[in-house]
């Protein structure tokens, strides 16, 4: 069997565009198939994930309280109530499925622009996205660095 790093994997028959029965063919071509977002949730509940407006520094505070006086909206989940509580995943140079070692909302640590710094959930995704807009961040801001001579 041939490994992701074998410079030569065996080739397949029929190779690239062989036509290969697929059993679940039929049913997406007509329209049958049924889809994980094509069943019935009742009252489910929508994220929307607030990002970081600066580059490199640390989180020093969210003010949620007028994000959290919305009606609808069930959780803001931020470092202070979620560190710790998400399992470390093995990284793909370490055999797992993570692109990654930063795992979002373990610290206030910000290491890139747009990092996930806030989530908030509600019961609808217009209620979480007004919530999130409604969120006061306050930053220490430090400079990036932008080229490896820096």
């Amino acid at each position: 069997m041939a490994s992701l790093t074998d410079p030569n994997p065996p080739a397949s028959p029929g190779g690239i565009g062989a036509s290969i029965r697929r059993i679940d063919g039929p049913l997406k071509v007509t329209g049958g198939a049924r889809y994980a977002s094509d069943m019935a949730v009742s009252h489910p509940a929508y994220a929307y994930f607030h990002t970081s407006a600066i580059a490199l520094g640390q989180v020093t505070d969210i003010d949620e309280r007028e994000a959290r006086s919305l009606p609808g909206v069930l959780e803001i989940m931020t470092w202070k109530n979620t560190a710790g509580e998400f399992a470390t995943i093995k990284t793909f140079g370490e055999g797992g499925l993570a692109s990654t070692s930063i795992m979002p909302l373990q610290s206030a640590d910000v290491r890139h622009d747009g990092e996930i710094i806030a989530v908030v959930l509600a019961e609808s995704y217009e209620i979480a996205r007004d919530a999130s807009n409604r969120l006061k961040v306050s930053y220490l801001e430090r400079r990036p660095t932008a080229t490896f001579g820096d």
